[in-house]
Formats: C-alpha cells, structure tokens, sequence
C-alpha cells in the first residue's frame, strides 16, 4: 500500500494559500465586451468532457488492458519527473526542456483548493492506496501546487491592440474543476479538465482566445504524472477510479489570468511574467504591451450550472482508437494543459 508523502499532506491541509508565483508585471484585462461569442466558440468552455468525448480524444479504456506511455510523454515529461533541485529559467537546458521558452496565457487554478476538495482528498487517497501509488510522482502534486493552471492561449506571440469597447462588470470569473481525465496523447499525465461555471464566464475566455487568435478546445490542467506504464491490477484500480471520480466539480474563483513562460511542459522551470486582473470596463487584452516572448522576465461564491453543462457530468468513457503521437521536444503551442 502506498501512503501519501508527508509533503503532500501539508500541501492538503494549506486550503486556502493564496496563489503565489514569480513576482510579474502586473497588467489590465477587463471584462468582455457585449458582444457574443458563438455555440462553437464557448461549447468546449462549457462542456469540456462532453467535447473530449465527441472528439475521440480520452484514453480508450475499453480496448486496452495497460496503459503505456506514449513517445510524445516519454520524450517531454518523463525525464522531467526528478526532486533535484532546478535553476531558474534560463538557456540551460537538460532532457525534456526548451529554449527560448514558451510564452501562453494560462487560468490559474488553486492546487491547495483543489487537493483539499473532499473528492479531490478521496481520490487521492485511494489512488496512492491503490497498485498505481507507487508510479505516482507525488512530489510533483507539492512542486506544482502554485503553479496548476489550465492555457487558455497557448504559445502566444502577438500583441493584439486593445478593444476600446466597454464591457460590463465583473471582478473574475468562476470555473469548475472536474475530475480525473486521461486522454490518448501523454498518456502517463492525469489532467482536470476546466469547465466554465455559466454561459457569461464562458463567453468572457472565448473572447480572450478570440482577440489573440487561439484554437478553440476544452481546457485542461495537468495534475498527477506517471513514472511507468499501468498493468495489471493497476489499470483495472485506475480506469475505475477515473470513472468514479470523474464526475466531481470543484467551484473555482478566478480573479486574474497569468501570461507564463515555460521551458518545459510542466512548468517546473517556469515564470510568470504578467499578472492580468480580471476588471471591469475595458475589452479583453490578451497580451499585455511590451512583454517580450523571448526575454522572460481568496474565495468566491459557487455559480449555479446551466443547463449547457448538466449533460458534462454524465459522460462515460467512450471506445475509440488510439491515435500516434509526436517525438519532436517542443513545437507550437507545445505546453499541453
């Protein structure tokens, strides 16, 4: 039986630690303007589990009896799953990581929150209890307590001009954490998916996406990685644990977005550069004037679901094939959450 790290069961009981990070420049994004993005714009922010089901892209339980780690994870992730200590970001780079960095535009979600969700603690317990415990890299759920986020534009290089239209008020938005998902691709990473709470803070990220450009598609976050494959007994413990827990939502405020830049794909050599308070009375501007890509420098009420979103709590594991995956170290939008 694998037992939670004490680290990590210090990590749980500080629910409520303020987000912290990189000190960062601090820049303006305003609530969105009136207008409204379509259907297609803000379905995979209201719905993501249903979208990653239509699209074929979670992990295909059904047809495999292990879970094995793809190319793409093995290449990127995995020779990044170590406890010693890490520089700052800079051009020294070692297995797994890039240069220059990548820069994207994240929502930040609060890891302490997160681990300390009554679902989230189940979870976790029974996960480290269960034969997968031992390939779980705990020490990764601690490092990455501050920096969980799910990219919301990734690999942003434009400077959009500001919208000089007004929008309304809002001092941030409310996001729904969602339980475990594995998808086809990295298959060793165990993401949350990130579900707009209604159809306003929907609206409000889809237009940020839309000012820089970015493709529209659920949000996720990285949680949990593994350090081998899943056989056996374990992969009969994991698949049914991701499908007990999947259903849970754990209501998130979010009161600013970061602009992050990374020199590998779990942010463990990261910087947040700009800090963008969700304001009122100005347009969205994804990418704060004068960042430069290539020189990096509380708790809110729940927001009841639509209607839109009651159907993401039902979706089951669909049976689909699955897909290749890519060897290259880093490429567009190359950070996955």
């Amino acid at each position: 039986m694998q037992q939670l790290p004490n680290a990590l069961a210090r990590h749980i009981d500080t629910a409520g630690t303020p987000l912290t990070g990189g000190p960062g420049r601090r820049a303006e994004l305003a609530a969105p303007t009136t207008r409204r993005d379509g259907m297609e714009g803000i379905q995979p922010l209201l719905a993501p589990l249903a979208t990653l089901a239509a699209q074929g892209a979670e992990y295909d339980w059904a047809g495999h009896d292990e879970l094995r780690l793809d190319s793409r994870y093995r290449t990127r992730q995995l020779p990044l799953l170590h406890d010693r200590p890490r520089a700052a970001l800079g051009p020294d780079t070692g297995p797994g990581e890039y240069w220059p960095p990548v820069r994207s535009i994240v929502v930040p979600i609060d890891g302490h929150l997160v681990a300390a969700d009554p679902q989230m603690r189940a979870f976790l317990t029974e996960l480290a209890r269960s034969a997968v415990g031992k390939l779980v890299w705990w020490q990764g759920l601690v490092l990455r307590a501050d920096r969980t986020h799910a990219t919301l534009v990734p690999d942003n290089q434009s400077e959009p001009d500001p919208d000089p239209s007004s929008g309304g008020s809002s001092g941030g938005v409310m996001v729904l954490v969602r339980g475990p998902w594995i998808g086809r691709m990295n298959t060793g990473r165990i993401y949350l998916p990130v579900q707009a709470a209604d159809r306003h803070c929907a609206t409000y990220l889809a237009q940020v996406r839309a000012r820089a450009g970015a493709e529209r598609r659920p949000l996720l976050a990285g949680y949990l990685q593994l350090t081998g494959a899943v056989t056996g007994a374990g992969y009969r413990e994991l698949r049914d644990l991701v499908a007990t827990y999947q259903s849970m939502a754990i209501p998130m405020p979010v009161r600013q977005l970061w602009v992050m830049d990374t020199m590998d794909d779990l942010v463990l050599r990261s910087e947040v550069t700009a800090r963008i308070p969700l304001t009122a009375n100005r347009a969205p501007d994804p990418m704060p004037a004068g960042t430069n890509p290539q020189q990096p420098s509380g708790t809110g009420s729940r927001t009841a679901l639509t209607d839109d979103l009651a159907t993401a709590d039902t979706v089951q594991p669909q049976v689909r094939p699955q897909a290749g995956s890519s060897t290259s170290v880093r490429s567009s939008g190359s950070k996955d959450e």
